[in-house]
C-alpha cells in the first residue's frame, strides 16, 4: 500500500491524474502584505489584490518583505504562503502543482480526497502531500531545496537529468537538502524562522476557517468557465499530438 501511495503521489498516472485532471478549482489570493506582482501565462504582469482570483498557470511574484496566502478551494483545505522574495508557478486546476522556480511557500494541505495529493516542485527536487504541512524552499544560486516537514508525513525525492524521482523518501521530522540531480541528504533541524512563520500561517488559517462561509469569490463562474475552456483546449492538443501541448503540468506527471 505504502508503495502505490508514493506512485501515485510521485509518478502522477492512473486514476487519480484522471481525477485531477476532471476538477474544477479557483484559487485566489487571502492574505496579502508588501509588492506582490501577478502574470497570467503571456499576459503583462499586474498588481495582486485581496480576493484576487488566480488563473490557471500563473507565476507569482513577492518583493522583498512581501507575502501572500492563496487558497486553492473554498473549504481552505489547500493553501500555500508564498515567503519574500520567490516566484511560483501556480496551476490550481489542472493538476494540484505549485512550482517553487526561487524562494519558498508553505503548505498546508488537509481532508484531501482519496484519489487527491498535491505537488510541489523545484528544478531540483518534488515533494508530496496528502495530510499535512511543508515548507519547500529553493536557492536559484546554489541549485539546492530545502524541505521541511511541519505537520505528520510527507513525501520528497530529488529529481536525475530527466526529471523522474530520484532517492524517494518519507519525511516525519525536521528536514533535508536536495541537490542538483541527487536525493535527499540526511536529516537537518527545522530552521526557527521557518517554525515562527509555520506558526503564523496556522493562526491565519484558523482566522480564514472561521470566515469562510459566504465567500463569492471562490465560486467566480465566469472564471470557472474559462478555466474549464482552457483545460478542454489542453487536452485537445494532446490528443491531436501538438507539439505545443508539452509545456503544461499534466504532461509533466504523465512523465514521471
Amino acid at each position: 500500500m505504502r508503495k502505490v501511495i508514493l506512485f501515485l503521489i510521485f509518478l502522477g498516472i492512473g486514476s487519480g491524474i484522471l481525477y485531477a485532471q476532471s476538477k474544477r478549482f479557483t484559487a485566489k489570493v487571502v492574505y496579502l502584505k508588501g509588492t506582490v506582482m501577478v502574470a497570467e501565462q503571456t499576459k503583462a504582469a499586474q498588481k495582486a489584490r485581496l480576493g484576487m482570483v488566480i488563473p490557471e498557470r500563473t507565476v507569482i511574484t513577492t518583493g522583498t518583505d512581501s507575502y501572500c496566502d492563496i487558497a486553492f478551494d473554498k473549504r481552505y483545505s489547500k493553501v500555500m504562503h508564498i515567503d519574500a522574495v520567490s516566484e511560483v508557478l501556480v496551476t490550481p486546476s489542472l493538476a494540484d502543482t505549485v512550482t517553487i522556480q526561487k524562494g519558498g511557500a508553505l503548505f498546508r494541505i488537509k481532508n484531501l480526497k482519496k484519489k487527491e495529493a498535491f505537488q510541489v516542485k523545484t528544478p531540483t527536487a518534488i515533494a508530496g502531500v496528502r495530510g499535512s504541512g511543508m515548507g519547500v524552499f529553493y536557492d536559484l544560486q546554489q541549485q539546492i531545496t530545502t524541505v521541511y516537514d511541519l505537520e505528520h508525513l510527507i513525501y520528497v525525492a530529488g529529481l536525475d537529468s530527466s526529471g523522474n524521482p530520484l532517492g524517494m523518501r518519507d519525511l516525519s521530522k525536521g528536514g533535508v537538502h536536495i541537490p542538483l540531480q541527487q536525493g535527499p541528504s540526511d536529516g537537518i533541524p527545522l530552521d526557527r524562522n521557518v517554525g515562527e512563520q509555520w506558526k503564523d500561517f496556522l493562526q491565519r488559517l484558523e482566522e480564514y476557517s472561521q470566515g469562510q462561509s459566504g465567500d463569492p469569490s471562490m465560486e467566480d463562474d465566469d472564471l470557472r468557465k474559462t478555466q474549464i475552456k482552457d483545460l478542454d483546449l489542453l487536452r485537445r492538443d494532446r490528443t491531436s499530438g501538438n507539439p505545443g501541448s508539452g509545456d503544461g503540468a499534466p504532461e509533466d506527471f504523465r512523465n514521471r
